[in-house]
């Protein structure tokens, strides 16, 4: 389980550093425990009948490098954009479309990650700042974006992103005034970037189900791919090092406009504070949907999940 390949480099970072790195153990120690069980649930759909698997208990150490609580918190944004837009639907109906945005800048190396995750969230505060009264802000009645950080393996180099969704008017794409092309978006960009060269930017509708583009901004903003060597111990450690200190306190994903103000209606918790379990397609169940109860635990010597225990709560109706 890559969780753990994350925690035994913390543990060996702090083997190095007792003192300095002390905060890396606590950490590895939340991260060795996580998902070492995981209680799944029988569940009856009361329409159908059907009976489907959903997640009902499990432990979860929340860490931002976590594989697996990353990708439940991915769920969790994925789900509140998902039931945002919904609410949007409902109050202004008709009134808004949204459009998907994807902003680069260059690669950097491990030494400028920190300066460069700051640059990047600072120039979209620039360009969606009130302040600024740039036409990105006055066009985006509503908006939420999430940094991704990738890694290149062969350049050593990292790739600090921005995925955002925009709810815009809806005759934007036939009013002159309101429209923004691909060169303008770029030309925006790299004012609000404050570079000397012109950073890549995608832009694209989002068509019919938008489920696509809200699991695109949902994604975790670090994912375990090339930065994870196990044969590389000092390269994954020096890596797992710089994200640990770089990630801490930043503020990954962020609301504006509508998507705020329906945020705040709908009441929603925070992705780094909320329930990891409950979430999307796992969502709460009532009691007396549950028919039965299956325990997994992780086994270290098969490296894989085994179940260890099923309780029956709703015995079948016999023949």
């Amino acid at each position: 389980m890559t969780s753990r390949a994350v925690a035994a480099s913390m543990y060996r970072l702090w083997n190095e550093h007792p003192r300095k790195w002390a905060f890396l153990k606590k950490r590895a120690d939340r991260m060795h425990r996580c998902s070492d069980y995981l209680v799944f649930g029988d569940v009856v759909n009361p329409e159908t009948g059907e009976v489907v698997r959903k997640l009902q208990a499990a432990e979860f150490c929340r860490d931002r490098l976590c594989p697996m609580c990353q990708w439940r918190k991915s769920l969790v944004t994925f789900a509140q954009v998902s039931e945002i837009m919904d609410w949007v639907d409902a109050h202004h109906a008709g009134e808004f479309i949204p459009i998907f945005l994807t902003l680069t800048m260059k690669n950097v190396p491990s030494a400028e990650l920190g300066s460069a995750i700051t640059t990047i969230l600072q120039s979209w505060s620039r360009m969606m700042n009130k302040a600024g009264n740039r036409k990105p802000w006055r066009v985006a009645a509503g908006w939420f974006r999430a940094l991704e950080v990738t890694y290149n393996k062969d350049a050593n180099t990292w790739h600090p992103h921005i995925h955002a969704v925009l709810l815009v008017p809806a005759d934007y794409f036939t009013n002159p005034d309101k429209y923004i092309d691909h060169d303008a978006w770029v030309a925006e960009w790299r004012r609000a970037l404050r570079a000397d060269y012109d950073p890549s930017v995608d832009v694209r509708t989002v068509k019919g189900d938008r489920a696509h583009a809200v699991a695109e901004v949902s994604k975790y903003a670090v994912k375990p791919g090339d930065w994870l060597d196990s044969e590389d111990n000092a390269g994954t450690d020096g890596r797992v090092l710089l994200l640990a200190t770089e990630l801490k306190g930043r503020r990954l994903t962020a609301f504006g406009g509508v998507m705020k103000e329906a945020r705040a209606a709908l009441k929603q918790e925070d992705a780094e504070t909320a329930d990891l379990v409950h979430t999307g397609e796992d969502a709460e169940v009532r009691g007396d949907l549950l028919v039965a109860l299956d325990r997994f635990e992780w086994q270290v010597g098969v490296t894989n999940y085994v179940r260890v225990k099923r309780d029956v709560l709703v015995e079948p109706p016999s023949e």
